[in-house]
């Protein structure tokens, strides 16, 4: 698990031998896993991009799966703030 910045953006990714997959959470302006315990279990956090900044916890990924995880939770942030907004 580990993080790198790319054009001033921050990216998250696992390494599992020579594979590794993306943790970044679609739409946002970054992501940065910040621990993995010895169960899998992965912590960080991202940015949205209306700034506001927002925690996520995954377990540790297959590749397609992890893609599927990471469109739901952006989806979920997506209709929290809109209902938020609109409330």
């Amino acid at each position: 698990m580990g993080n790198y910045l790319s054009s001033g953006v921050y990216h998250a990714f696992l390494k599992d031998g020579a594979a590794f997959t993306s943790l970044d959470i679609p739409g946002a302006s970054s992501t940065l896993a910040t621990g993995i315990n010895d169960s899998g279990v992965i912590a960080g956090y991202y940015t949205d991009a209306s700034g506001v900044t927002h925690g996520f916890v995954t377990t540790t990924p297959e590749p397609l799966s992890a893609t599927l995880l990471l469109i739901g939770l952006a989806a979920f942030a997506g209709l929290r703030r809109s209902l938020l907004s609109h409330g």
